[in-house]
């Protein structure tokens, strides 16, 4: 029989009648599969639960209780959907990352999945019992680690791995992957299929689609992945090999803040802010951190008046395109356009990074799509 990883995002399960409907989708797939499901916390409980911890312990430092804190959002959503199931005649039970068997590094907030014991799911599998597992956490040492924001599709795709799964299947609010956000902008330029690489571009630039740690994860192991929508029916966007990009993706990361460096700081910055760097120049960083975070940090290495050398509210915007015509055209069109910077992009790489201010980003993504989309037809009918 085949089997599947089903995991359902925050907005999937958001609250108690879409975790019904989530268990209803769950229940169809149980009539001709083995299922294994696989939830994240409900919609905004995370961040609920982080604002707590937040006025009780200064958040830049990583912490053991912040991830116990954190972890009872998963194990809520988890014990709701097992009785969900329960209530259809399903037989379920829920699981914790340490009682799936999923153990990691000791990084709190962001810890990687070092191995994944599934021989307790397999016994449940072969009892007729539906796991359904907490996504986003793991055990190390005995304590709860976390997989830093999105990780409950690293659980997974781990998981499906581990089980040996046909494929892993990551139900969301959306129908697929875009060449554009359906949410910024109404479209429905779906990918039917994508390659690994191009998806863990999409990711790395800002694209919440997918955790990027988990499409590498599915890629060095080779795990199948489909991602669609829970709430209306379709098969979504199957991501399982390379392919060559064949029209302009359009990604944005907005709340970005603009830190300058020279000579000195470069080095200082770098160490200081670790993987919060989103891209990289010259003369600056990107950097995924709130402006009061930033500030703190910054006074623990100099004492100088450094608001001059930060500017906040940016979204870093990318344009992958399928090839140099596309990427020439639009590095014209970006000339024209005074709040718009061009940030540096390879010789190699058909991409193009430009910097705009949070409160242009939904024009400038908008005007974008139709651009290209009119560039995609001019490429076609030559």
């Amino acid at each position: 029989m085949r089997r599947l990883v089903l995991k359902f995002g925050g907005s999937s399960v958001g609250d108690v009648e879409k975790i019904k409907h989530a268990a209803k989708i769950v229940m169809e797939h149980a009539q001709s599969t083995e299922v294994i499901v696989v939830v994240s916390a409900m919609q905004g409980e995370t961040n609920r639960l982080l604002e707590l911890a937040k006025k009780t312990y200064n958040p830049l430092v990583p912490n053991r209780e912040f991830d116990q804190v954190l972890a009872t959002g998963e194990i809520i959503s988890a014990s709701l959907m097992a009785l969900a199931l329960e209530a259809i005649g399903l037989k379920s039970i829920s699981l914790t990352g340490n009682q799936a068997g999923i153990h990691t590094d000791d990084i709190y907030q962001d810890a990687s999945i070092k191995s994944v014991d599934g021989s307790k799911i397999k016994s449940l599998i072969e009892q007729g019992v539906i796991p359904v597992i907490t996504g986003f956490q793991g055990v190390c040492d005995d304590n709860i680690t976390t997989l830093g924001r999105g990780g409950s599709d690293l659980t997974a795709v781990a998981l499906a791995h581990e089980l040996n799964a046909d494929q892993c299947w990551i139900y969301t609010d959306v129908q697929g992957v875009y060449a554009t956000d359906p949410n910024i902008v109404a479209n429905n330029d779906i990918f039917h299929q994508m390659g690994y690489v191009t998806l863990k571009k999409m990711a790395l630039a800002g694209a919440e689609v997918i955790q990027y740690a988990a499409i590498e994860y599915a890629e060095n192991n080779q795990v199948s992945v489909r991602i669609c929508s829970t709430f209306e029916p379709g098969l979504g966007t199957l991501v399982i090999s390379d392919e060559a990009i064949s029209k302009p993706i359009i990604v944005k990361y907005s709340g970005l803040t603009k830190l300058f460096h020279n000579a000195k700081t470069k080095q200082a910055y770098i160490k200081l802010f670790k993987n919060k760097i989103v891209y990289s120049s010259d003369d600056c960083y990107l950097l995924s951190m709130v402006l009061p975070e930033i500030k703190t940090k910054l006074r623990l290495i100099q004492h100088l008046d450094i608001d001059e050398s930060i500017q906040a509210n940016q979204t870093l915007i990318s344009i992958f395109t399928p090839n140099t015509m596309f990427k020439k055209t639009l590095l014209v069109y970006f000339e024209s356009i005074t709040y718009v910077e061009i940030l540096s992009t390879k010789k190699s790489d058909f991409v193009v990074r430009i910097l705009v201010p949070d409160y242009k980003m939904k024009a400038m993504v908008s005007d974008l799509h139709y651009f290209c989309r009119d560039l995609s037809k001019e490429a076609v009918a030559l």
